[in-house]
């Protein structure tokens, strides 16, 4: 009967582990199975309504492959689970050997951080010094990766995001990536992602904890309007057409304040600003931003930010890269994508918005690599010189 517990809360985990059910109806059904054991746990949850049909249809080859992975044991499957020490605590009232027999598989805590797919995680209570939880893989840029992660400290959801494996150990990507956990922080606008709090794993690689956003991209936006499932009518278009609108004026603000603040996100466009369920415009990835000292201190904010000497590192370290180009072409300025950094100011961020305004407009960003041949042969001219062809001059 203990494999058959094992495999009902392997079941149970990877549905909680997944979000499809909450840890209250994991603990409800589990209850239930006791009464009725012939019944899988999967339809029992199905049957109170807490997990969807397709979900459950989604999960019962994924225990089975699971299972298969480690040997047809269920109790190793149960064993790599991180979700389940977490949830341990909480099904601990159920009053079943068996199931008390399956949660015994998974020590008490773990001495080490588990792992997700050889990712490092925080590690559970009741280790010291532990307050985010790793659920599941969420997003991946050029630099760092992002996870669902769960603040046990007040219950909730947060986005993980820490530095990826081919990074870690490099001194210029560890400043730039704690370079923007600290300048999103400083930017406290409700247009900004805001940072909860940074760490560090026990390996030494850094972490920082943000809100965890429902929805979609503005880029996604543009591409359902221009694009619809359905034609839209004249007057839906124009509601549509206006809320697009809406949100480009909300990332304005966002950029201003943070220009107010002397910091440019270099990095400005439509994959870049998150779209809330409840009318949130957020810009993040502030992994490019730039600091500029004059600016800051121009405004008599440095004091407010603190950005001039704690940065400092991380600014020379950036400057040992050299002049290359960063960026997302289609939407560089000029001077970025020459790599004049010298030249960098709030008129850079300003050409991104236009690029991003160009592209809610119509559908597309002003060039884009279908553009080859005008690519190859576009010069940027500034101070009357001809520059670099922009093919060869900007890197994504």
């Amino acid at each position: 009967m203990s494999a058959i517990a094992d495999r009902n809360l392997l079941f149970g985990i990877l549905a909680l582990q997944m979000d499809f059910i909450t840890r209250d109806q994991l603990v409800e059904a589990m209850n239930a199975w006791v009464l009725a054991k012939q019944r899988p746990l999967g339809d029992l949850l199905v049957e109170r309504g807490a997990l969807a049909s397709e979900d459950h249809a989604l999960l019962a080859p994924m225990v089975e492959r699971h299972i298969a992975k480690h040997g047809g044991d269920p109790a190793k499957s149960l064993a790599v689970l991180s979700s389940v020490v977490s949830a341990r605590a909480a099904l601990a009232g159920v009053a079943d050997a068996d199931v008390q027999a399956s949660l015994q598989q998974v020590p008490e805590a773990r001495q080490t951080p588990p792992e997700i797919e050889g990712v490092p995680t925080v590690a559970d209570p009741p280790s010291p010094g532990t307050r985010y939880h790793i659920e599941r893989p969420y997003a991946k840029g050029g630099l760092g990766e992002v996870f669902v992660a769960r603040d046990q400290e007040l219950n909730r959801k947060v986005a993980l995001k820490h530095i990826q494996d081919q990074h870690a150990d490099d001194p210029a990507s560890r400043s730039r990536f704690l370079q923007e956990g600290e300048i999103t922080g400083a930017l406290e606008h409700p247009g900004i992602i805001p940072i909860y709090g940074m760490g560090q794993y026990r390996n030494g690689r850094p972490f920082y904890a943000m809100r965890f956003v429902q929805g979609d991209s503005l880029l996604t936006a543009i591409d359902r309007f221009h694009r619809p499932a359905a034609p839209l009518g004249a007057g839906k278009r124009n509601v549509a057409f206006r809320a697009l609108l809406g949100r480009f004026l909300d990332v304005c603000n966002a950029v201003a304040y943070a220009h107010r603040r002397g910091v440019l996100h270099r990095d400005l466009k439509p994959g870049n600003i998150l779209l809330g369920e409840f009318g949130e415009t957020l810009v993040i990835d502030w992994g490019m931003a730039k600091v500029l000292k004059p600016l800051t201190e121009a405004l008599a904010v440095a004091e407010d930010l603190a950005l001039a000497d704690p940065l400092a590192p991380a600014h020379e370290a950036l400057a040992t890269v050299g002049r290359r180009t960063h960026g997302t072409p289609g939407y560089m300025s000029p001077e970025q994508a020459g790599g004049r950094i010298d030249e960098l100011g709030p008129a850079t961020d300003i050409y991104s918005l236009g690029a991003i305004l160009f592209h809610i407009l119509t559908g597309r960003p002003p060039l884009t690599r279908e553009d080859g041949d005008i690519l190859g042969r576009t010069c940027y001219f500034s101070r009357g010189r001809c520059r670099r062809p922009w093919s060869n001059s900007a890197r994504a």
